[in-house]
């Protein structure tokens, strides 16, 4: 495997793990708010 190949792929991986836990980050918050506005 070419250095480049690699290069790519840690990268793809970084920004999964960031995609991830933004997602997971933003559930959070709207699941948050919706658990706490009701009574």
């Amino acid at each position: 495997m070419d250095p480049r190949g690699e290069l790519k792929l840690m990268a793809v991986q970084c920004v999964w793990q960031l995609l991830g836990t933004t997602v997971h980050h933003i559930l959070d918050v709207v699941i948050g708010e919706r658990i706490s506005v009701r009574p």
